[in-house]
């Protein structure tokens, strides 16, 4: 009966300063992840997101990727992950298609946005003029677990790509299973590898933050090589990874 933003904020009662979220030198602990989400959540709020609106999210991996996708879900919003690595005629049809009502992105990835209707907000230049004025606090939101949390499109390999409809209630029940089985802790330190427009990138981050484990966000050069990638899994002491077959 629960959604999954409301079992991220249960972590962070109990765990407050421990560490939720590395990327390359910086860091956010769960209380200012979860500020940080709020503060966006509440400026979306103002843009009229609620239940089952549609928030694009156009990103490359960094703090603002994990803080962008907390503040649509605690706004009551839907996201809808956009990789800017794809082509511009998919991006436009996932656009048009979903219905996304505001886009996140970051001012670098303005120009590979096809043109669309979409109010766009930038996390990076937006933020101190526009959203760190809102408040801390969690806000207030009619989302129930039978609501949207996110709408992910097919490879489009039988057609055109699709968008699923996943709800609160399924996100939450696959990651209190996989926290089980996994049997995920506060001790461990998850590998973040996926992009976001795959539903591993579910598995990943899900799990580790309603856990109060550390979500560790990969680097373009964890890719390099097999000896380069074994190499940041010491450095970074991660105890839990997620990788497609290739990898392995």
């Amino acid at each position: 009966d629960k959604c999954i933003h409301q079992l991220f904020e249960e972590q962070v009662a109990k765990t407050p300063d421990a560490v939720a979220l590395i990327w390359k030198d910086q860091q956010l602990t769960y209380q200012e992840l979860n500020n940080r989400a709020n503060q966006l959540a509440n400026y979306l709020q103002t843009l009229g997101i609620q239940p089952d609106s549609k928030v694009g999210i156009c990103i490359e991996r960094c703090l603002e990727m994990v803080v962008g996708i907390l503040g649509i879900l605690k706004a009551g919003g839907a996201y809808v992950p956009l990789d800017p690595a794809y082509p511009q005629e998919r991006l436009s049809h996932m656009l048009d298609d979903s219905g996304v009502c505001v886009l996140l992105t970051t001012d670098n990835l303005l120009s590979q946005i096809p043109e669309n209707s979409t109010q766009q907000i930038c996390l990076d230049r937006d933020w101190n003029n526009l959203i760190s004025q809102q408040s801390h606090q969690t806000p207030h939101s009619d989302v129930k677990s039978n609501n949207l949390a996110y709408i992910i499109y097919t490879s489009g390999s039988t057609g055109k790509s699709k968008g699923v409809m996943i709800e609160h209630n399924s996100l939450v029940n696959f990651t209190t299973t996989a926290t089980k089985e996994y049997q995920i802790n506060n001790n461990d330190r998850i590998l973040q590898f996926a992009s976001i427009s795959f539903d591993v990138a579910a598995e990943e981050m899900y799990p580790c933050l309603t856990s109060g484990a550390t979500l560790i966000l990969r680097t373009d050069d964890f890719l390099t090589n097999s000896s380069e990638m074994l190499q940041k899994c010491d450095e970074w002491k991660l105890t839990v990874i997620d990788l497609p077959t290739a990898y392995w």
